[in-house]
């Protein structure tokens, strides 16, 4: 297979104006956005007022409120697996 000798890249002060202008403008979009789809500060993610929410001061440090807390908002269930066996397990060598 025949190499192909690398390719010289000559980056001019118009090129970097160029990226800084289109950067900037990218970036001034992407906070709009932000700013936009974020909730008021004194408003939760699912509606409720921070002075209506039932957390206490010993709930947001309890770990396993917390780890509840998390599980629900991921919609993760961490029920037991299920009683019938697997078919790895019939494979097992006693």
């Amino acid at each position: 297979m025949i190499r192909k000798e690398p390719n010289r890249t000559m980056v001019q002060l118009e090129d970097m104006q160029e990226f800084e202008a289109f950067k900037a403008e990218y970036d001034q979009k992407k906070r709009s956005q932000q700013a936009a789809d974020l909730p008021s500060s004194t408003e939760s993610p699912n509606g409720s007022t921070l002075a209506e929410s039932s957390m206490t001061g010993a709930d947001m440090l309890d770990p396993a409120a917390r780890q509840k807390r998390i599980q629900a908002r991921i919609g993760f269930d961490p029920s037991p697996a299920s009683a019938t066996p697997s078919r790895m397990a019939e494979n097992v060598i006693r």
